[in-house]
């Protein structure tokens, strides 16, 4: 069961876009953004064979490894 829920984090970002927290977050050390801005481009992200996530564009993912 998920329950999160909008700006549940309990860290103070609930007063950000998250527009605004993933420009910031992109801008940092260890992390890769990747930009889909078309609408026609799939996004299709597989871990270990899987896929977790298969998706029209547009989508901004971000790859943490900080």
């Amino acid at each position: 069961m998920d329950n999160k829920q909008q700006g549940s984090s309990g860290i103070g970002l609930e007063g950000f876009y998250t527009s605004q927290i993933q420009s910031e977050l992109s801008s940092r050390l260890g992390v890769e953004t990747f930009i889909a801005a078309d609408p026609g481009e799939r996004i299709q992200i597989t871990i270990n064979g899987k896929t977790v996530c298969d998706r029209p564009g547009p989508a901004v993912v971000s790859v943490n490894i900080d």
